[in-house]
């Protein structure tokens, strides 16, 4: 799985396994995280750690560790639209050379399914976004090896979601590269 995708869909994932009563006509579901908005660094936000071995395809091409402490909410409308305001706490380690980071996302995502089935992503705030070789991304196609990003803006995204790849990206705001930062 995507690293920068992996922190809010490992949260969302342990809420998913648990049996929830489903939408009703145009009223949302809705799905609080633990943590819940505006908490996502206190005691009872979700907490884990994942560690992302060094790929030629995705990411900066070295092993990583994130630490993630992640509140929010979810919303799950009955024509499948979704709507999350999320909240974490991402320590970033580079396993080889030590350098951490500590990246803080805080944004409202909101994702379509379109009529082809793939999925328009918009998201306002900043998260960890990483790219896959041969992708769109910031500046263009991304290069071999794939790359990582903190960024801080409005990101429109189109995925295709059986893949797991990114088919259009656009962004206005700030982008920092993360491989860089975590040489």
């Amino acid at each position: 799985m995507r690293r920068g995708i992996l922190a809010g869909a490992l949260a969302f994932a342990v809420l998913a396994a648990m049996p929830l009563p489903g939408a009703v006509g145009a009223q949302p579901f809705r799905d609080p995280r633990r943590g819940g908005v505006g908490e996502g660094i206190r005691a009872g936000a979700e907490r884990f750690s994942v560690v992302f071995k060094a790929s030629k395809t995705d990411g900066c091409g070295f092993a990583e560790r994130a630490e993630v402490t992640v509140g929010g909410v979810d919303w799950v409308f009955s024509d499948g639209a979704e709507v999350s305001v999320t909240n974490a706490r991402i320590n970033i380690t580079n396993l080889e050379t030590g350098t951490s980071y500590l990246q803080t996302s805080t944004y409202h995502r909101t994702i379509t399914t379109r009529a082809d089935g793939t999925q328009l992503w918009v998201i306002d705030g900043s998260r960890w976004m990483d790219f896959r070789e041969g992708e769109p991304g910031p500046y263009g196609t991304v290069g071999p090896g794939g790359h990582e990003y903190f960024v801080s803006g409005l990101q429109t995204i189109v995925v295709d979601p059986k893949k797991e790849t990114i088919l259009s990206y656009s962004v206005s705001g700030q982008v920092l590269d993360a491989c860089v930062i975590l040489a």
